[in-house]
């Protein structure tokens, strides 16, 4: 397995959207605390903060470098991506996405509503060469400057 590194003096900041897709937030934070341990990335988990630390500790992750941003409100895999970013101010994936424009992030990835994730991006971000987002079945954004590039697991 490789690690990612930002730099070789930086960990990749990675903000996840915990309460995207199915089976929110476990299996996220499940992931993140994976992520973390095996590929040395620093996970920023967004969501419901009491919840999603419950869920750290059961996946044994409280050593590890992840923090959480509270953002109480979700965004339904149904609910009309603009009229919901309106509407739920403190979502959690318009918090992640906030978050990279704070500089507190390197890269937003969420499975969750899609055209919010996208609509997000532009509307907190806007668009531009600075700006990359891709669309898979999840999607992943970054800011110049915070691509990710692969390293070995020695740190090299």
């Amino acid at each position: 397995m490789q690690r990612v590194t930002r730099t070789k003096e930086a960990r990749l900041r990675v903000a996840l959207d915990a309460m995207g897709g199915d089976h929110a937030p476990r299996e996220l934070v499940t992931g993140a605390v994976a992520a973390a341990r095996e590929l040395g990335v620093e996970v920023v988990l967004v969501g419901p903060a009491a919840r999603i630390r419950d869920e750290i500790q059961a996946a044994g992750g409280s050593s590890l470098p992840i923090r959480v941003l509270d953002a109480p409100e979700v965004i339904g895999m149904a609910e009309a991506p603009a009229m919901a970013l309106r509407r739920k101010r403190q979502a959690s994936i318009l918090v992640a996405v906030e978050a990279l424009r704070r500089g507190e992030a390197d890269a937003v990835v969420s499975a969750g509503n899609t055209g919010a994730a996208m609509a997000a991006a532009l509307l907190t971000l806007g668009a531009g060469p600075s700006t990359s987002c891709s669309l898979p079945s999840w999607a992943a954004c970054t800011r110049a400057g915070g691509s990710a590039s692969p390293s070995r697991a020695s740190g090299s």
